[in-house]
């Protein structure tokens, strides 16, 4: 086909193309206007539902929040609250919900919502107008606090805001909604809108109303604007499925009855909504047909909405359209074909001179020019065939200098091969490891010629240092195309190692695998030389360590086994009859034997921090207690040397913490010890505050003293170890300069760092900080009494005191004034007086005051029958026997020496202040030691009681105790602490006698604990424990307790004696108490010959001896005689909590965890000792015992045994108080 015809039918195809783009074009424009006109209609009726829907929201929340702070609100809350606590069955607390719920009635009707609820800050719901089963249940607790509800109120009371849930299906409203609104599906989702109620500034409570769902019905039932085929749907999310929650136009009965797959192929629209997207377009509606849809996400509610109308509908005129362009299209394709054929062929003539003209050139003719009479596109056409000749001629041109310049780059990269020989080491193998290729810095290397190397396996150089799964590696990483690199040794040909850092590079062929191998080296033997030798040295630096642990081990247990007898005879010597001058001798005697201890301890301590080897015990402890505890224990002897201590502790607001409370009172120990040893005269004040630090605690301390101060240039090596200002200091004020280094390294161990700042004679002040976790039982310090009521008087000369004091009371919210002395006090109580002012509540008075002391001054206030009404504390640091009555025959009410704890200040004010019966009790006046006495609940009378009850035998009579020890001065030491305690014991001097004892005993007459030195001749304690444990000693004795009893301190030790089979630890030198209380919790009564006789016989008829085992019920009457309220009380009691803690106990045993184990019998115990149930409280203090060692086995063995305890228990108390009701 010639080019006149390709013309006339590329005519004929530009028109027809040119045709149908024109009218597509125009269709798709029309339907686009119309697609955008719709598409605008529906997302503007979309926006404007999701206005009015938040704007619904907004309403509620703004109605929610208006009532809340209706002061009647608050008065409803604050009464109910009151007496819901008393109950909601009692007189009062109906009253008030009589009283209150027509109010809360007509609130409930005007937000048009279903109930009303009032909920307490703890949780509680304490009034509903509709009473369901939500009705006085727990929000935080209870068995709704999963829901919108306990959401809404969470959200409220911590941000106090007026918080929105969305609507969900709500339990406890399920069928009587479904009852008040028939015919509208099953379930029924309610929505809950929460306001906080506050007094002032305190928060009371939550006001939250409950939504229904038909609520919101009438927002999809506006229609307005999108013609008759369109719906308005409301939707949410519930698991996989979108539900429809309103009613639908063409299906009223839709709501919570249409569910829509959300990985369904239908319905889009619908499941982007619910899913949080915004959007519009075509799309399958869940009818099946095609709609044009607006769909949008509203939070507030996790609702979706989608505003559809029918395609069909909405496109009807583009339709319309599509016709009349199909016409207009084919008249203008016949037209455009005629005029094709006449300018195809005008166009024709001087293509075909081009084309003669490039028949030339392929022949080689490159002189020619082209002549085109035309300025159209042919003609430029012909400029441009032009341009293409000259540009012919300059590429030929341009190759030759090509081909110059790539040999000339042949030559430079030869160059750098040469330069790349010289310094690296190259070889070359193939697959199978013959060397193809090597340069000379291989030879050199290697010690072999080129020659000798190729054709050879590189496994010649093999130096045998490479384990075959190495090899193995490198050869997998290669064979897959992998490059490998790393640090291989070889062996040259005079048999010496070298080592290389190697690089091997696969060469791969059109295959895609490996063809050969190429080695690029470096060598690094000077390297690896120098990092072996520094591993020699890091492993010799390890065992001179542990040749120092092992050193100071024994250095331990060889000083500490002759001190156990040193001030284990002294202990017992003090409970003989001696003479005053003995008396001080063996107190000197006593006192230098500790000193002693004390200093092998600060060395032990020392080392361990220094070799990394210390570990922090962490626990909860209470800060503030154990400030208070500690404070007090320091300032006995900083009142021997008439200095004043005071505890700052304001900045502690959350007293419960988690951290090592024992290296924390060391470090507070050495610093105020050292204060109180180098201050004459004047104050030590010790502040402390908590400040949050991320997830953490902060604990800030300083110690502050007026003491003989550190100079400038001695403050630097301070807390260097064995270093003290200067010689003289050691002379004349003694100690090992250890104890500021343990607590630099023990504050760094903590997280934490020290410092000091000091002027020479002014004295001086040491800060820490460590690190504390926060506690999951942290609570903040709130007094016991209402403070804001308070108005307070502190008169002390000493400024430190009375800031410290005064800002603590007003901490709390007391209103309080200061003085500095007598005639300051009175001149403001008088101002008080002439204003017409209640005299002060509490006035704190300080005893040595100049011109007018606290004596006098209460004297004075005494005289004086208006500001006689003003109740006074005396605070002191000069105490003296009989200063109580003293105080109290001076009018004052309660008298505490300095420093007084903050415990003390608020049991103080709340008896004083509450003018109760526990102030008249207190005789002569209020103490510490009346504080401690006073039983704040029905757990702490039992215990004291517990206590007192002396009817059963401190130990079991069938205790046997062998003492396994070789020092013949440690058996008589043990021998006699065990006397005083009330034991006898047998002794072994090692555990071969051991064993021979435990064969010998008789059977009616075994031993049942062992106290085990670790360290003996021929078979030491460890050995002999574990030949006990494998049954060589009997059957009977495989699980019978024993207790190490060793000189060694450092840290491991205790595990190995654990590990080695041993159930407890004891250090020496034997502490009587510590002895003690280890051997009450494995001597358990509850292991006794009538415990296994009752066993089997729990569910028989049981002798009177058998019951008392179970029940002593004349025991527990005895004890709370005349007290039968609390008897009953705590008989339901028992009643009431065992079943949940018998619960509890089978789920942690069943998950095998112990911890919760021992802590579940640590409760069992208590309760059973609270009510005398001897059988149960044994069984719970094996089961506890069983549990921290981690004997499963026996826990689980014992977990019958506490239940069948427990029902023969609950059968007596039962019986018990059947007949005494009846």
């Amino acid at each position: 086909m010639n080019i006149q015809n390709k013309l006339l039918l590329a005519f004929w195809f530009v028109a027809l193309l040119s045709g149908g783009l024109l009218a597509t074009t125009a269709l798709y424009n029309a339907t686009d206007a119309i697609s955008y006109e719709i598409e605008n209609a529906l997302n503007t009726i979309a926006d404007e539902n999701v206005k009015h829907i938040q704007k619904y929201v907004l309403q509620k929340e703004h109605d929610a929040a208006t009532y809340g702070s209706l002061p009647i609100v608050a008065r409803a809350m604050e009464d109910l609250d009151r007496y819901y606590k008393e109950g909601i069955e009692t007189l009062n607390y109906q009253t008030r919900a009589i009283k209150y719920r027509p109010t809360l009635q007509q609130l409930k009707n005007r937000l048009n919502s279903y109930n009303l609820f009032l909920i307490n800050t703890e949780g509680d719901i304490v009034f509903s107008i509709i009473r369901e089963r939500d009705f006085a249940t727990n929000l935080l607790t209870g068995p709704y606090k999963s829901t919108q509800l306990a959401k809404t109120f969470i959200g409220s009371s911590t941000l106090l805001e007026t918080k929105v849930s969305t609507f969900s299906p709500y339990l406890p409203s399920q069928w009587r909604m479904h009852e008040e609104l028939p015919g509208l599906g099953q379930e029924r989702h309610s929505a809950f809108v929460a306001a906080p109620i506050f007094v002032g500034n305190t928060l009371l409570g939550v006001l939250a109303f409950q939504l229904h769902s038909n609520d919101y019905y009438h927002l999809s039932g506006n229609y307005a604007g999108i013609k008759r085929s369109g719906e308005i749907v409301i939707s949410k999310r519930v698991n996989n499925n979108a539900i429809v929650i309103a009613p639908l136009r063409r299906n009223p009965d839709a709501a919570f009855n249409v569910k829509i797959p959300l990985d369904g192929m239908v319905a889009k629209p619908i499941q982007w909504s619910v899913t949080g997207n915004k959007g519009s377009g075509l799309s399958i509606s869940y009818e099946g047909t095609e709609v044009f849809a607006a769909w949008r996400y509203i939070p507030e509610l996790e609702w979706g909405i989608v505003i559809k109308v029918e395609a069909a509908e909405a496109f009807a005129s583009a339709n319309s359209l599509k016709r009349q362009f199909l016409i207009v299209g084919v008249t203008c394709f016949l037209i455009t074909g005629l005029l094709g054929a006449y300018f195809a062929r005008r166009l024709t003539a001087p293509i075909l001179l081009l084309l003669d003209a490039t028949k030339r050139i392929t022949q080689g003719d490159l002189e020619q020019e082209i002549t085109v009479d035309s300025s159209d596109e042919v003609g430029q056409l012909a400029v441009e065939f032009n341009e293409m000749l000259i540009s012919r001629k300059k590429y030929e041109g341009d190759l030759k200098k090509t081909n110059k310049e790539a040999q000339d780059a042949l030559r430079e990269l030869a160059e750098q091969k040469y330069a790349l020989d010289q310094h690296a080491i190259v070889s070359i193998t193939d697959l199978e490891g013959i060397i193809t290729f090597a340069n000379d810095r291989y030879s050199d290397i290697s010690g072999y010629s080129r020659e000798e190397l190729v054709g050879q396996n590189q496994r010649l150089l093999d130096s045998r240092c490479h384990a075959y799964d190495e090899i193995e590696q490198i050869y997998n990483t290669i064979s897959h195309n992998n490059v490998w690199n790393g640090e291989i040794s070889n062996k040259n040909k005079s048999g010496e190692i070298y080592w290389t850092d190697t690089t091997i590079t696969p060469f791969i062929g059109d295959d895609g695998l490996p063809k050969s191998y190429i080695y690029i080296r470096s060598e690094i033997t000077t390297r690896k030389h120098a990092e072996i030798a520094l591993i020699d040295s890091k492993n010799a630096a390890e065992a001179a360590t542990q040749a120092k642990s092992d050193f100071l081990a024994s250095m331990s247990h060889e000083i500490r086994t002759p001190m156990n007898g040193v001030l284990g005879m002294l202990g017992l010597l003090f409970k003989t009859d001696l003479t005053k001058d003995q008396q001080r001798k063996a107190g000197l005697a006593q006192s230098s034997a500790q000193s002693l201890l004390s200093l092998i301890n600060d060395i032990l301590d020392f080392s361990k921090v220094d070799a990394g080897k210390m570990e922090l015990e962490i626990l909860d402890f209470d800060l503030r207690t154990m400030l208070d505890e500690f404070t007090d224990s320091m300032a006995f002897k900083a009142q021997e040397k008439g200095l004043e201590v005071i505890l700052d502790v304001i900045g502690i607001e959350q007293s419960m913490v988690r951290g090592d409370p024992s290296r924390l009172r060391q470090i507070l120990t050495n610093l105020v010890g050292n204060s109180i040893k180098f201050t004459s005269s004047g104050e030590i004040v010790i502040s402390a505050r908590l400040l949050p630090d991320g997830d953490q605690l902060s604990l800030q301390c300083t110690i502050k003293d007026t003491g003989i101060g550190i100079p400038d240039d001695k403050q630097a090596m301070l807390f260097d170890a064995f270093t003290q200002v200067d010689a003289s200091t050691t002379r004349h004020y003694g100690g090992t300069g250890l104890g500021l280094s343990i607590v630099k390294k023990l504050c760094h161990l903590m997280g934490g760092s020290i410092q000091v700042s000091s002027f020479e004679g002014e004295g001086s002040t040491f800060s820490f900080n460590i690190t504390l976790e926060q506690s999951t039982r942290s609570i903040h310090v709130i007094p016991k009494i209402d403070m804001s009521t308070l108005t307070l008087l502190v008169v002390d000369d000493n400024s430190t005191n009375r800031a410290v004091l005064g800002e603590q009371l007003e901490h709390w919210g007391a209103k309080v004034q200061l003085a500095e002395n007598g005639d300051q006090a009175l001149a403001l109580m008088q101002k008080r007086k002439s204003e017409n002012k209640s005299p002060f509540d509490v006035a704190f008075l300080d005893y040595q005051m100049p011109e007018m002391d606290g004596s006098q001054l209460a004297e004075n206030i005494k005289k004086d029958s208006h500001l006689g009404k003003t109740r006074l504390v005396m605070m002191t640091s000069l105490t003296h026997r009989g200063d109580a009555k003293y105080f109290a025959d001076l009018g004052f009410d309660a008298y505490f020496p300095k420093p007084a704890t903050t415990s003390d200040i608020f049991n103080a004010l709340s008896v004083i202040v509450d003018d109760s019966e526990a102030l008249s009790n207190a005789q002569p006046l209020v103490t510490h030691h009346y504080l401690a006495s006073l039983q704040n609940d029905a757990n702490k009378s039992l215990e004291k009681l517990e206590e007192a009850d002396t009817s059963t035998p401190r130990w079991p009579a069938n205790t046997r105790l062998l003492l396994v020890e070789d020092n013949q001065i440690n058996q008589e030491v043990a021998k006699g602490v065990l006397e005083v305690i009330g034991l006898e014991t047998d002794v072994a001097a090692d555990g071969n006698e051991a064993i021979q004892s435990l064969q010998l005993a008789p059977d009616n007459m075994p031993y049942t604990l062992i106290l085990m030195d670790c360290q003996m001749p021929q078979m030491d304690g460890y050995e002999a424990t574990h030949n006990i444990r494998i049954g060589k000693a009997g059957e009977r004795y495989l699980s019978i307790p024993i207790v190490a009893m060793t000189a060694n301190a450092m840290k491991g030790d205790k595990e190995k004696c654990l590990t080695a089979g041993m159930d407890d630890y004891v250090s020496k030198p034997i502490e009587p108490d510590e002895l003690e209380i280890i051997l009450q919790r494995w001597l358990s009564a509850g292991s006794s010959q009538l415990t296994a006789r009752i066993r089997p016989k729990i569910a028989n008829k049981l002798s009177e001896e058998e019951k008392t085992a179970i029940w002593d019920r004349r025991g527990f009457c005895s004890r709370l005689q005349g007290l039968e309220e609390l008897q009953q009380s705590l008989l339901d009691l028992f009643l009431e909590e065992m079943p949940d803690r018998l619960i509890e106990l089978k789920q942690f045993i069943e998950q095998d965890n112990m911890a919760k184990t021992a802590h579940i019998s640590h409760i069992i115990k208590g309760i059973a000792a609270n009510v005398s149930g001897s059988l149960l409280h044994g069984y719970a203090t094996n089961m506890e015992v069983s549990s921290l060692a981690g004997d499963k086995k026996t826990v689980k063995s014992l977990q019958q045994d506490i239940d069948q305890a427990y029902r023969a228990l609950a059968e007596q108390i039962s019986h018990y108080t059947q007949q005494k009701t009846g």
